[in-house]
């Protein structure tokens, strides 16, 4: 996962991480993601299947931020061949407060990059799972 600060992704990573845990006592299927934090990435990235870059839809500079941080990573390696999801954290806050970085901006974004787009309700299991089998369906192609 890369994005900004404060956009919402150890909220998404601790929550993935209780979800696993629920589906592996209950017995249910599940796809296993390792998750790598931004600092981790160099050291990782020729193991990385997908990247869920994610940006704060209450953060005005959030998405802006994200394009410098994937175009920094990017150069890293040969990011072409490597899956790519775009997420919009805090997607509640569309409806409760003026918010500044719009869908519609995300949407361009994840456009340019040829990668679906998904909004990320902060807490939901169901925004998660979707968010996360995108990325596997985008993975395993």
């Amino acid at each position: 996962m890369l994005g900004a600060k404060k956009v919402g992704k150890h909220d998404m990573e601790n929550l993935y991480k209780h979800f696993m845990v629920e589906k592996r006592l209950k017995n249910e299927s599940y796809n296993e993601f390792i998750i790598i934090s931004q600092k981790h990435y160099e050291a990782y990235s020729p193991a990385i299947d997908v990247v869920l870059l994610c940006f704060a839809c209450d953060a005005k500079k959030s998405l802006d931020q994200l394009k410098q941080i994937w175009s920094n990573f990017s150069q890293l390696r040969n990011m072409q061949d490597v899956p790519v999801v775009v997420v919009m954290t805090k997607a509640e806050k569309m409806k409760t407060q003026q918010y500044c970085t719009t869908y519609s901006q995300g949407k361009v974004f994840s456009d340019a990059l040829n990668a679906p787009f998904h909004s990320y309700t902060t807490g939901s299991k169901q925004d998660l799972e979707k968010a996360f089998q995108i990325a596997y369906e985008k993975a395993k192609k």
